[in-house]
């Protein structure tokens, strides 16, 4: 009587914390997605990022730049006597593998596993891991020095064998990496994408590399918002992606960053072009750090992220060999004093076209200082956008130089305690049930 007794009260605490966890969780849901907006834009659903919430947290470089396309090297071992074993994560599931030596083009290994052998000198050595029967969207190619420990004792040192990578051509990393689809955010049956597909038509070359289409798409949306230079209406700031083309491409009302850089956002998504919304600015209380949206594109043949910034009619911003810069690279040589060894490729109103500038043209304003960054999986007012979903597995992530608020935590607190505070009422109460139906056996 007495256990079930225990078991009764647990039932009924774990039920009462599980309401607890379920009515915090629902209040951190609405603040994040409804009252905190309009408490600070007087707009109950904007989706634009402005605070740090509950649903946003700081996240790392490789956070934000890894994509699960590109595999990332998630752990190394030893099998055997200098012989070191690279695991990747996602998983490559080839049968078998070879690792090559880049300089000489000898086989190093073949096996189950990509492992790289080492020979008892100091010696340097770059190897390909190439998978068999699976295509790589990158090239793996690591650069190591090895020294042996027998050299360190020599010397007096009783150190181990010493493996350093020195070039990489994947990243590292502990963490699974979102795919290029969630960062977009917009899938494939999204009513408005398939109406910008049906908009584009013909002007968009599907053979192009990525870079040309790019261009295209970017050209497009500058001819296509030539007629929105009046001031921001109320209804643009309501507007969905598609809503706000045919507000500003009529001419019906003009548009900030953010309305440029949505317009950009669907129409190069429609065009196979991968690409998500970037928010910089970051609040202290009514204090802006600064403010501005635009977009990032992902590049296949580059594996990598675009910085585009439709309202400074910049398609690209690039490297002196050409390369194309992701924002934080471009903010780095910014803050480094670099921008004049770079080129931007922007739209020029008098020819209608795009041509390639110095970056100091640029200005460049908004990258000064301590700013936060907001990357965003898709845009709220997509009409396939799902709050819930978001919320469950899709956390802002925030790029800043200062530690940010973890608000990110209480919300998991909330969440994880009402599943696991519901689990346990439902295996008190099933337990509850199994004496009383023992109790009637016995009877």
């Amino acid at each position: 009587m007495e256990i079930r007794n225990r078991i009764s009260m647990s039932f009924r605490f774990f039920l009462v914390l599980s309401a607890i966890s379920l009515i915090g969780t629902l209040s951190i849901f609405v603040h994040s997605y409804y009252l905190g907006n309009y408490f600070d834009v007087h707009v109950f659903h904007d989706p634009r990022w402005r605070i740090f919430n509950f649903n946003s947290r700081q996240a790392s470089e490789a956070d934000i730049y890894n994509v699960a396309e590109i595999p990332a090297v998630r752990r190394v071992k030893l099998t055997a006597k200098r012989r070191l074993r690279i695991e990747f994560m996602p998983a490559i599931k080839a049968p078998s593998w070879k690792v090559i030596n880049a300089a000489d083009g000898t086989l190093n290994t073949e096996g189950p596993y990509p492992e790289v052998q080492f020979r008892n000198e100091p010696h340097s050595l770059a190897c390909r891991f190439i998978p068999q029967g699976f295509d790589l969207r990158k090239e793996i190619l690591m650069k190591f020095h090895f020294h042996p420990a027998e050299d360190y004792r020599h010397s007096g040192l009783s150190w181990d064998d010493n493996y350093h990578v020195s070039e990489s051509s994947v990243p590292f990393s502990l963490k699974k990496a979102y795919s290029v689809d969630d960062w977009a955010g917009i899938p494939n049956n999204d009513p408005e994408l398939m109406e910008a597909k049906r908009i584009l038509g013909n002007t968009i070359d599907p053979r192009a590399c990525a870079m040309e289409r790019l261009e295209e798409v970017f050209l497009f949306v500058m001819k296509a918002l030539e007629k929105a230079t009046g001031p921001r209406s109320d209804a643009i700031q309501q507007a969905s992606p598609l809503e706000t083309y045919r507000l500003m491409s009529s001419g019906l009302s003009g548009g900030a960053c953010e309305n440029i850089s949505l317009v950009y956002y669907l129409f190069a998504n429609a065009a196979g072009i991968k690409t998500r919304l970037v928010d910089v600015g970051g609040k202290f209380g009514p204090l802006k750090l600064t403010g501005h949206h635009f977009c990032e594109s992902w590049i296949p043949e580059e594996a990598g992220w675009c910085y585009v910034d439709p309202q400074s009619r910049i398609a690209s911003l690039r490297s002196p060999e050409g390369k194309p810069y992701n924002f934080l690279e471009v903010k780095r040589i910014y803050d480094l004093g670099l921008f004049r060894h770079c080129t931007v490729r922007k739209y020029d109103p008098t020819t209608i076209n795009l041509v390639t500038r110095g970056a100091e043209e640029s200005g460049g304003y908004y990258f000064r200082g301590d700013i936060v960054a907001a990357f965003r999986f898709g845009h709220g007012r997509n009409k396939s956008f799902s709050p819930l979903k978001d919320f469950l597995t899709r956390t802002t992530l925030l790029y800043a130089p200062f530690t940010l608020p973890k608000g990110y935590l209480i919300k998991a607190v909330f969440l994880n305690g009402f599943f696991l505070s519901l689990a346990l009422a439902l295996i008190c109460g099933l337990t509850q049930i199994v004496f009383m139906i023992n109790r009637q056996r016995s009877r």
